[in-house]
């Protein structure tokens, strides 16, 4: 919603018009195999842009007797609604701080931006506000942008194409704001340049949807600071499959690209892991470093992935990424066509070739082959943390350490939906220093190969009504578990549950939420 001098008139805002700015200008991990991964493709970098009865009425038998109704009454009460786009940008501060307000109610809004972000406005960056006599409810958007990036409306494939290509030949330091639509990109967009933001302007991920090209990645990611925000991105209309033949982002630790940012958005249909974080294992000392995944939705629209080589996330050599607040449905390979490959695919988090501090916290994990893994085959991690994940997983293992070390397996609530017997392995004897607590499966916790954990606090009998829905992910508790609540031992780090509520200091509750009976 665009808001002009006469519309803001209209919902009876005052003149009074304040400015806040920021500072600053083939087998399951139980076999011990390692999948072969399909050789990398290198993209065309060209772009070429893409060209962007009335009813039958049935006569009336009746003359109606019923009669007129009264107009419907204003309501006394309105909601004043204000999101912050990013919600890392800033805040908006409405006093008094109500669930309501009265019409005719006098109320001030603040939009205040966080250090290195600027106000841009209501929606349209016209203007902002500061004192509103209240006419009718509101829901509007707060607009945030780095205060070093040029910011670019985008309403068409044409357009978004030139931005795309102007960003890179300008150095970079661009916002690409994209209204509500469907784009199509015809070839992969390479990001050569630091600090490009692609950001769906509505905040609503659902209405913004960029498609893939016939070949290869959608985004090739060679530079740093690349972000991606409230849009859906994925498929390929393109292909028969319907599905990206590669990947959804590849990131290139190769090059050193750092500080990769998803969030808020709605990832889909790839037929090679949804998102690549590459590296050449010739040159160990270049990592990608310091990447975040959160608030997203990872899913096929098919229900099922193409074939087994594919996963979520697969990360290689990469370094203290951050993965939270994410929901991952229908990684899985059920189905395949006679004669396909029946292996399992990749777990819907995996960090391998030497990762190390990676954060995996707060995610729901949904009718996948497995879960979340570190390492595989002989390759290792170092120094993760997984904690407060729901699992739920059709075929294998929920969360697998496989040459790694320095991890804690803090709280997490894993259901196998299948016939297998574990629900955490930790496997092979540099698998050292690990510490797996407080978590709530209705699995074993097995040690394999030589494997090394401190092992406590864990109940692996879990029954299928104490959660909400366990198949469908909910694992919620419904009722008070006498070897659950306040059987934990308190964890360093482990103050709230997947659900943001405080656990108890003392005696907190095993598994991922921290129940309130």
């Amino acid at each position: 919603m665009r808001l002009s001098l006469l519309s803001l008139a209209l919902i009876g805002l005052t003149s009074t018009l304040t400015a806040c700015g920021g500072s600053g200008s083939s087998t399951s991990p139980s076999e011990g195999e390692t999948p072969t991964p399909a050789p990398s493709i290198e993209p065309s970098v060209t772009p070429t842009v893409m060209p962007s009865v009335a009813p039958s009425l049935e006569p009336s038998l009746e003359p109606s007797t019923e009669p007129s109704l009264a107009p419907t009454p204003e309501p006394d009460a309105v909601k004043i609604q204000i999101k912050p786009i990013p919600d890392n940008g800033g805040d908006v501060i409405i006093t008094p701080a109500k669930s309501e307000y009265q019409i005719g109610e006098t109320i001030t809004i603040e939009a205040r931006a966080r250090e290195g972000f600027i106000f841009n406005g209501y929606s349209s960056g016209e203007l902002q506000t500061s004192e509103l006599v209240v006419s009718q409810g509101l829901d509007l958007v707060a607009e945030f942008v780095e205060d070093s990036q040029t910011v670019v409306d985008i309403s068409s494939n044409e357009q978004l194409h030139q931005a795309f290509t102007q960003a890179n030949q300008q150095g970079g330091h661009t916002l690409l704001l994209l209204a509500d639509g469907d784009y199509l990109l015809n070839s992969t967009f390479v990001v050569n340049t630091p600090n490009i933001t692609l950001r769906g302007k509505s905040g609503d991920r659902s209405k913004v949807h960029i498609a893939g090209p016939q070949y290869n990645n959608m985004f090739l990611v060679r530079d740093s600071h690349f972000k991606i925000e409230y849009v859906t991105i994925g498929g390929a209309p393109l292909r028969e499959s319907g599905f990206i033949r590669n990947h959804v982002v590849q990131i290139q630790g190769e090059r050193n690209a750092d500080y990769f940012t998803l969030r808020h958005s709605r990832i889909i249909d790839s037929q090679e892991q949804m998102i690549k974080v590459s590296t050449d294992s010739s040159n160990p000392d270049v990592a990608s470093d310091f990447g975040l995944i959160e608030h997203n939705l990872f899913e096929f629209t098919t229900g099922e992935a193409l074939w087994w080589y594919t996963g979520g996330i697969d990360a290689h050599r990469a370094h203290n990424w951050v993965v939270r607040n994410n929901t991952f449905k229908d990684i899985h390979n059920n189905n395949p066509k006679p004669g396909e490959n029946t292996a399992l695919t990749e777990g819907a988090i995996h960090f391998w070739s030497n990762s190390k501090g990676t954060l995996i916290e707060n995610n729901v994990i949904i009718n996948c082959d497995r879960g979340i893994m570190l390492g595989l085959g002989t390759s290792g991690h170092y120094d993760g943390i997984i904690r407060n994940n729901f699992i739920v997983t059709n075929k294998d293992v929920g969360i697998y350490l496989s040459h790694a070390s320095n991890t804690q397996v803090y709280n997490n609530t894993v259901w196998l939906d299948s016939n297998y017997a574990n629900a955490i392995e930790y496997r092979f004897s540099d698998s050292v220093n690990n510490h797996i607590a407080n978590n709530l499966t209705n699995g074993l916790i097995r040690q394999r190969n030589g494997g090394q954990a401190t092992v406590e606090f864990n109940e692996t009998n879990a029954q299928n009504d104490w959660f909400v829905n366990a198949v469908a992910g909910d694992l919620h508790l419904t009722k008070a578990i006498d070897s659950v609540l306040g059987k934990g031992t308190p964890l360093e780090g482990v103050t709230t549950d997947i659900d943001g509520q405080t656990r108890d200091a003392k005696a907190p509750d095993i598994g991922a939420d921290e129940a309130q009976f």
